[in-house]
């Protein structure tokens, strides 16, 4: 489940839109509005792919035969070594 709503998204997309239309080397070649839903789109599949990468993580750990117990230090340790090794994955993929 990602951690930001679709509002909390598109506000994020918003912000990033006025902070890029405040360089003066950035030329919007689309209305604004475009600009705004290609950048919520770009987060939303983003944050998609990291709740993908997170689950796999927490799913390797579930399969340990004694798997440390969920919020626990080592449990964290390996939530991030796991995920760590989905992202790698990922990129030798691309």
């Amino acid at each position: 489940m990602s951690r930001f709503s679709p509002d909390r998204v598109n506000s994020l997309a918003a912000q990033i839109a006025a902070e890029l239309n405040k360089e003066p080397g950035v030329k919007y070649l689309q209305p604004e509005m475009m600009v705004k839903m290609g950048i919520g789109r770009a987060l939303r599949t983003e944050l998609a792919t990291d709740d993908k990468h997170t689950a796999a993580a927490k799913q390797k750990i579930a399969k340990m035969k004694n798997g440390p117990a969920e919020g626990t230090v080592q449990y964290n340790a390996l939530l991030d070594q796991f995920y760590r090794e989905e992202l790698a994955t990922l990129r030798k993929i691309r």
